[in-house]
Parts: C-alpha cells; structure tokens; sequence
C-alpha cells in the first residue's frame, strides 16, 4: 500500500539505527571481556610466577653451606642451575611487563596486574641477591 510506504521507511530508519547501535554496544562489551580476560590471564600469570619465586626462596633457605668438596661442588651446581631458572622467569616477567603495556586497561584491572607485577619484582630482586 502506497500510503503506508513512508511510515514504513521511517520505521525501517529506526530499526537500522538501533541496530547500528547495538553492533556498536557489542563490539565495545566485546572489546571490554578481551581486556578483562587478558588482565585475568596477565594476574595469573603472575601468581604463577610469584609461587615458582616463593618455592625457589624457600630452596635457597635450605641451602646446606656443606663441609667437605663433594658438597659443595654438589651445591654449587644446584646454586648454578637455580641462577639459570632465575634468569629464565626473568626473561618471562619482561615478556609479561610487555604484554601489560601494550595492553589498554581499565584502571581496576591496571591496579590489579600491577599489584602482581610488583610483588614478583619484588621477590625476583630478592632471589637474585643471593644468587
């Protein structure tokens, strides 16, 4: 029906808007859950890293001084192994700081990685000391 035709452009101009709109709602929710779920994977990987450090301090505790060669030829070679993992979860927080600065944040989720970037700073710098 001709007389009908603009109502039912106006009507057709308003669905097209609202769905522009909700495409754009949705790539934002989207873009939003990506950056949630990196933050999520950063602060775990943290945690991760952080249990690896806190086991290694607690193997450095035990460090016998030893007594005689065998000893200490024995725990030197632990001390050496333990500096090479070091190293290792070094080059890995690099990786991690990388990926958290690249990344677009919301300031929570900045707040949190960077509480987990810290504390393992933290703790590799102590490790690294006696090492």
């Amino acid at each position: 029906k001709p007389e009908l035709a603009a109502s039912v452009r106006k009507k057709l101009g308003e669905i097209r808007q609202c769905w522009a709109e909700l495409e754009s709602t949705t790539q934002a929710k989207a873009r939003q859950l990506f950056e949630a779920s990196k933050a999520d994977q950063l602060v775990q990987s943290f945690a991760e890293l952080d249990k690896r450090l806190l086991h290694m301090e607690s193997q450095l505790q035990d460090v016998d001084p030893g007594g005689d060669l065998a000893t200490v030829n024995s725990q030197l070679k632990k001390l050496q192994s333990m500096e090479s993992q070091v190293e290792e979860w070094c080059r890995e927080v690099g990786e991690l700081q990388a990926q958290t600065a690249a990344l677009p944040l919301e300031q929570a989720s900045k707040e949190l990685v960077g509480e987990r970037q810290s504390a393992v700073g933290e703790r590799l710098v102590r490790l690294l000391e006696p090492l």
